[in-house]
This record gives structure tokens, sequence and C-alpha cells, in this order.
């Protein structure tokens, strides 16, 4: 379990900052995301270099060695879906995380199919 501090909100989560990251077990790059201060606030989160290398959008201040990519998995009626236009960018040597909200949705959907993105 990794304790993380937005350095702002998750979109639609004001005031919420405090966070845990937690692995699940067996499946690597995938992780739970609990809000610290409202545990029914919970989402799953993967790591895009391990399970989408192909996305590769930049960022102002990003540096693979200092950060990590989290995207956003949602299930829905047709399947499980990532957020490709609003990442998480986890800095891992504070344990800090902010939400960037690309400018790109033609590009990066909201709702990218999973199964896609990883064949990818």
């Amino acid at each position: 379990m990794t304790n993380l501090h937005f350095t702002t909100p998750l979109a639609g989560l004001d005031p919420l900052r405090n966070f845990t990251l937690t692995p699940i077990d067996g499946a690597t790059g995938v992780y739970a995301l609990q809000s610290d201060d409202r545990p029914e606030i919970r989402f799953h989160v993967l790591d895009a270099a391990i399970h989408a290398p192909t996305y590769q959008p930049t960022f102002d201040g990003y540096d693979a060695s200092k950060h990590t990519v989290l995207l956003i998995v949602t299930a829905r009626p047709a399947g499980l879906t990532a957020n490709l236009l609003a990442p998480v960018i986890l800095d891992v040597q504070h344990y800090t995380a902010e939400q960037v909200i690309l400018d790109d949705p033609a590009r990066y959907p909201l709702q990218a199919p999973l199964d896609e993105l990883v064949a990818a």
C-alpha cells in the first residue's frame, strides 16, 4: 500500500485529496485507488507502461524515471474501459499525484475499450 496526496482533486471529487494505492494480488500493474476520507470511493487503475505501452501522450514536466502514468478503469455494460483523456500522473519520489486532462478527446477517448487498448 502507498499513501498518495493529490495536488489537485480528481475531477468531480473535490475536496478529496488523500488516497491509498494498493496492488491487486496476481495482477501486475493493476491497483485499487481508494479515498482515505471516503473509503466507499474506490477505483481500479492500470499502469499505462505495462498495460497500454502505445499510450504515450506528452505532459509538461513528465520524466519517466520519476513518474508513473495510471489509467482509471470503469466497468460498463459493454465491457471495461480506460480513461485516456484524464490520466493520473504519479510522482514516485514524493508520493504525490495529479490528474491531467488532455486537450485531444479525438485521440485520447474518455472510454477506450480495454480489450482494444491492451491488444494494441
